[in-house]
């Protein structure tokens, strides 16, 4: 399993127990293991098809598996003495299509799902994981820093326009959400061009723009019931690149209820690109 030596300043007492870490792609997870836990030590389970070294630096216990290897998983955690577990990072959900790659307890837990959108296959999840002993954790619970306060978080203000678009996209958004079907809808002139299914939010973007061109507005939101211990909206450089390169006008996110990445550099990017980013109640 790949133990590594504990990190400096990193004691534990007799009775801490290892956070355990899904580890999906992108930078979640290597932020987590940036942040000081009070010396918990973490065993890290990737199921990114690129593997962070950073991450696998910092992992007391470290193994890299397929997404549909969930028997395995959960075998690892239980050898690392881990009972509590933290989901971060974005998941394939191809492999819903792609059955042989999922172990036994993978199609098990398919099969109790009510449907397969993505709140329905948590729960399933879930009610497994709870099953054999381990709690999945909010994963806001590990990192409030990059939780949005309500507010702008760029200088640019909308227009009265820019505010009914901004105002219709998320309200469309989360509808769209609380139907388990995306979470990212665009809006051009009170117009919704985009909602974002399985292709993911940078994809939608992209659509949005081939069909209305530039000045769209897009809005990122959650389901009423949405479960955080699975998946926090996030948005970051990546997703701001995305939004400059198809000129769009502005992005809305809600406040409390999404991560954002290296804010400082990204206000200075949205500023400079004349972008409007604001959290929304």
């Amino acid at each position: 399993m790949s133990p590594n030596p504990r990190r400096p300043g990193s004691a534990v007492t007799e009775d801490a127990r290892p956070l355990g870490v899904i580890a999906g792609a992108g930078r979640l997870p290597v932020v987590l293991a940036r942040v000081d836990h009070d010396a918990r030590p973490l065993a890290v389970v990737s199921i990114s098809n690129d593997p962070q070294p950073e991450l696998r630096a910092a992992a007391d216990v470290f193994r890299h598996l397929s997404v549909g290897k969930i028997h395995e998983m959960l075998g690892v955690f239980h050898d690392a003495g881990a009972t509590e577990l933290v989901i971060l990072g974005a998941v394939d959900k191809g492999v819903l299509f792609r059955p042989k790659q999922l172990d036994w307890l993978a199609l098990k837990i398919l099969a109790q799902a009510k449907t397969r959108g993505s709140q329905s296959l948590f729960h399933a999840i879930a009610d497994e994981f709870e099953a054999r002993g381990f709690t999945v954790a909010d994963q806001r619970t590990y990192l409030p820093p990059l939780v949005a306060n309500a507010g702008a978080l760029t200088r640019r203000r909308l227009g009265r326009a820019g505010r009914r678009d901004a105002e219709y996209a998320l309200r469309l958004a989360r509808e769209v959400a609380r139907l388990d079907i995306g979470q990212t809808v665009a809006v051009k002139d009170g117009t919704p061009v985009a909602v974002e299914a399985m292709e993911g939010t940078d994809a939608a973007i992209r659509r949005a723009a081939d069909l209305a061109g530039g000045g769209i507005v897009v809005a990122k939101a959650t389901r009423p019931d949405h479960d955080f211990r699975f998946d926090v909206p996030t948005v970051g450089l990546d997703t701001l690149g995305v939004l400059v390169e198809v000129e769009a006008s502005a992005l809305v996110v809600e406040a409390n209820r999404t991560f954002v990445l290296d804010r400082d550099e990204l206000r200075e990017r949205a500023d400079a690109n004349g972008l409007a980013i604001l959290a929304a109640t």
